[in-house]
């Protein structure tokens, strides 16, 4: 086999196995606030800023040195350069509260998440927490949270993978909305 070949062989096996969601926690003060992270190649957030911005929408991408520490880059063992960190959604106080109680300590181990600040996640687990992250964002109501989150938590993953596609699309600004209302 050609050394390219083999090259462009070990290079697609090591983006498949790359996480291609994270999750960042911060705390301030008393406080904490989830984040959650799409990893994409440079390319793939280049093209997906592009079509936000076809339809006048904000994305918010930055590299992904920038968006995690060396020490959680380093634990992975991936080659990062290049690599985008685009931001999904984030939820405080009670939103996160209701996030880890259901479906974040299903999930993922929660008490890892604490000690780094950040964890990689598989996309299954990432379009999962990010969709009920998108979900509850505006919400106020503990009960209507705790519905929505229920409902995604229940979700099958191709349904999961549906309405995330739904609402992340810069082509529909009600996917979350039709969510939401699905569970209520």
């Amino acid at each position: 086999m050609p050394a390219q070949a083999q090259q462009a062989r070990l290079n697609a096996n090591e983006s498949r196995s790359r996480p291609s969601f994270a999750f960042k926690l911060k705390s301030n003060g008393g406080q904490r606030r989830l984040i959650v992270y799409e990893i994409l190649s440079g390319e793939q957030a280049e093209a997906r800023q592009q079509r936000f911005e076809r339809v006048g929408r904000d994305i918010h991408i930055q590299p992904i040195e920038e968006a995690f520490t060396q020490a959680t880059l380093g634990a992975h063992g991936h080659l990062w350069d290049g690599w985008q960190a685009i931001r999904v959604a984030s939820a405080a106080s009670q939103r996160y509260t209701i996030l880890r109680n259901r479906l974040l300590s299903e999930v993922t181990d929660v008490d890892n998440l604490k000690q780094e600040g950040a964890t990689f996640v598989s996309e299954a687990i990432g379009v999962r927490v990010g969709l009920a992250t998108l979900a509850v964002s505006p919400l106020s109501k503990r009960e209507r949270m705790r519905r929505v989150v229920e409902g995604i938590a229940s979700m099958a993953d191709e349904e999961c993978y549906y309405w995330h596609t739904l609402c992340r699309s810069p082509n529909d600004l009600n996917g979350a909305k039709a969510l939401r209302t699905l569970y209520n």
